[in-house]
């Protein structure tokens, strides 16, 4: 089990760790450049705001080098492990879309299917997200839920912002893996012939 929260949002709301489980904790978010990681910069109070941290959250992905290392770090976990690994955030969708989105690339999806995947957020999570909007506009009003409904979902700009500077940056996921996360290629191998097999 994989953990890519923060560790004030560990404190807030722990997992439980299924009995056998190895659980780890690899903070994406929380020791990256303020300049490129949104949750350090930015207060969310419009729509637009919340796309904006969206956007810059992606691109942190791959410009921010604390960041990449901590990719480096899940991806070469997932290789290494000897069985199943369950890897998430706290809404599932940016942390662990972009770790999803990785392991697809590495895997030889086309990106027109890995951002389909991306997109299926929105089906599966538009319950949840009509409930807590709802509450948010009953205790803050019409404009913070708006915010907030934007934030809680996805849009393809969203991962866009981070494949276009992974191809501006490294030109492809085979780049990306070498030279910005710094992987052996003994890494790469073995995480897509885990991911393939």
């Amino acid at each position: 089990m994989i953990d890519l929260r923060t560790h004030s949002e560990i404190a807030a709301q722990p997992d439980r760790v299924p009995a056998g489980a190895h659980y780890t904790n690899v903070d994406i978010m929380g020791q990256g450049n303020t300049a490129v990681n949104p949750t350090k910069a930015f207060h969310v109070d419009t729509p637009a705001a919340a796309e904006t941290m969206l956007k810059k959250a992606n691109i942190g992905f791959v410009a921010d080098p604390a960041q990449r290392k901590a990719f480096a770090t899940v991806l070469t976990d997932i290789a290494n492990a000897p069985g199943p690994v369950l890897f998430h955030c706290t809404a599932g969708k940016d942390r662990a879309g972009w770790t999803a989105a990785l392991l697809q690339l590495t895997a030889g999806v086309s990106r027109e299917d890995v951002m389909k995947n991306y997109l299926a957020t929105n089906n599966y999570s538009a319950s949840s997200i009509a409930a807590t909007t709802k509450t948010i506009k009953a205790a803050k009003g019409e404009n913070t839920a708006a915010a907030y409904r934007m934030l809680l979902g996805v849009q393809a700009d969203y991962l866009n912002a981070g494949l276009d500077k992974l191809d501006s940056d490294y030109s492809s996921i085979d780049a990306y893996l070498t030279h910005g996360l710094g992987l052996p290629e003994a890494t790469t191998q073995k995480l897509r012939a885990k991911l393939t097999t």
